[in-house]
């Protein structure tokens, strides 16, 4: 395994489960709408912009996987009304 892989691996692993997450929610929850995902987003970039501390790289890049997801899964959901 090369020394970036596992960079690849994390992103991926946390993508793929944040977006499973996700649909999951949506279809345990029918109370979970586009808004909620919304404001669960903007928390998410509101963290990942007070990166004051330094959190490191494993973190920021589980930060961006779920931020991806979150905006995949809003984008689809918005596709579907």
């Amino acid at each position: 395994m090369s020394t970036t892989a596992w960079k690849e691996i994390t992103y991926d692993d946390t993508y793929a489960s944040t977006f499973k997450s996700l649909r999951r929610r949506q279809a345990d929850d029918p109370s979970f709408t586009i808004d909620a995902a919304k404001s669960q987003l903007k928390h998410l970039y509101i963290n990942d912009g007070n990166n004051w501390a330094g959190r490191g790289e494993l973190q920021d890049i589980i930060v961006q996987a779920m931020i991806d997801a979150f905006e995949r899964y809003i984008a689809e959901r918005e596709s579907e009304d």
